[in-house]
């Protein structure tokens, strides 16, 4: 998500993660390879044709601004936070990591 939002691809605010939908997805002919917070069936089904992978990761509040803004957190002095360990159980088979 970091890459996405470096390369302007997203938008600079990312509050709760990136979804990937499958408007204009078409044209993906190249192989990508994507941690996203959610994405459409129709979305993943264009990636994996064109070689490539989507993966749906859960990140904390915490977690994705660790991800996304690393050097805020390490210039106060403090350690990164952990991965978590598992989703809440209410979000049982939307991630897969």
């Amino acid at each position: 998500m970091k890459d996405l939002r470096d390369s302007g691809c997203v938008s600079k605010t990312i509050r709760w993660g990136v979804e990937l939908v499958a408007n204009g997805g078409e044209c993906v002919d190249v192989p990508l390879h994507l941690q996203v917070s959610s994405a459409s069936t129709a979305a993943q089904k264009l990636v994996e044709a064109a070689g490539g992978s989507v993966t749906r990761v859960y990140y904390t509040r915490l977690g994705l601004h660790a991800l996304l803004k690393p050097e805020n957190i390490e210039r106060k002095g403090r350690a990164l936070p952990r991965p978590v360990r598992a989703w809440p159980p209410r979000d049982n088979g939307k991630y897969d990591t």
